[in-house]
């Protein structure tokens, strides 16, 4: 009897074996144990795949997807992902995530970024451990995808939301794009609105850009933390930031707002330095 357990486990076993051998004889086997066996269904799927066979593989991978086959949920939504499907794409991401599929949650958090859902997409991505927005994210994604004009519509829009990760994005993108100008006008706005915050920014690449190196000196500068700017517009110096030279001269008898002696305070901040400069030396 066909459906017994048995007989079935044996079927696969030889459809398998055949289908690396034959490929049109394994699918002969598969398409008679598919019924019993739903999971036969991803051999058929690609089998139509190497095929270039769009429909087939569509109804093969449908079928083991409305069965519960996880790699047919998964490359379901993949397949209607690429065709720009995303409605399609979110709902079979959706049932893949729900069922433990490792890669379903990020990508479906690209799915509802390109659904323009960023709040949606911001919840997956901090549940992964990713700073920033959900626009920001996105953004980071076209920009990575050779999609740059996608990237600096978002960068804008939040912008003008009043997101400082904006003007931190949009800027080092004009940077990469050799947009010097334009990356160092947008970056200087976003220090001078957010200093603070734009110091985590910069130091990524102080160690080995004079362009970071020199911007994390006035995020100093604009704490009245003078040391500190000055250590760090040396170093932009000395990678060719000729515009260091006059900021040195500026501070260069202006002493710190606080006053150093040892307190938690100044701990911190010397623990800050130590981390720079261990990575640094690596």
């Amino acid at each position: 009897m066909l459906g017994s357990p048995c007989l079935l486990e044996n079927m696969m076993s030889v459809a398998k074996l055949n289908y690396d051998v034959n490929p049109e004889i394994g699918k002969m086997y598969f398409e008679k144990l598919v019924k019993y066996k739903p999971e036969a269904s991803i051999y058929l799927s690609d089998y139509y795949y190497e095929k270039k066979d769009e429909v087939n593989y569509e109804k093969w991978t449908k079928y083991g997807a409305e069965r519960d086959v996880l790699d047919m949920i998964y490359n379901l939504a993949v397949f209607y992902n690429e065709k720009n499907k995303l409605s399609e794409a979110e709902y079979w991401y959706q049932k893949a995530a729900n069922k433990g599929h490792r890669d379903a949650e990020y990508n479906l958090a690209l799915v509802y970024g390109k659904e323009e859902k960023y709040s949606e997409a911001e919840k997956i991505w901090h549940k992964q451990g990713r700073d920033g927005s959900g626009r920001y994210n996105m953004a980071i994604y076209y920009e990575t995808h050779n999609q740059p004009y996608k990237a600096e519509q978002l960068y804008k829009e939040m912008i003008k939301m009043g997101d400082v990760d904006g003007y931190y994005g949009l800027g080092n993108m004009y940077r990469k794009l050799k947009k010097i100008d334009e990356a160092e006008k947008i970056l200087k706005i976003g220090v001078e609105l957010d200093y603070p915050n734009a110091r985590k920014y910069f130091l990524i690449n102080a160690s080995k850009q004079a362009n970071s190196a020199y911007h994390v000196g006035v995020t100093y500068e604009m704490e009245e933390n003078y040391t500190e700017a000055r250590k760090w517009y040396q170093k932009a110096l000395s990678m060719g930031m000729s515009e260091s030279e006059e900021r040195l001269k500026e501070i260069r008898n202006k002493k710190d707002k606080i006053k150093y002696k040892y307190t938690e305070g100044d701990k911190i901040r010397e623990d800050e330095s130590s981390k720079i400069q261990g990575t640094e030396s690596h």
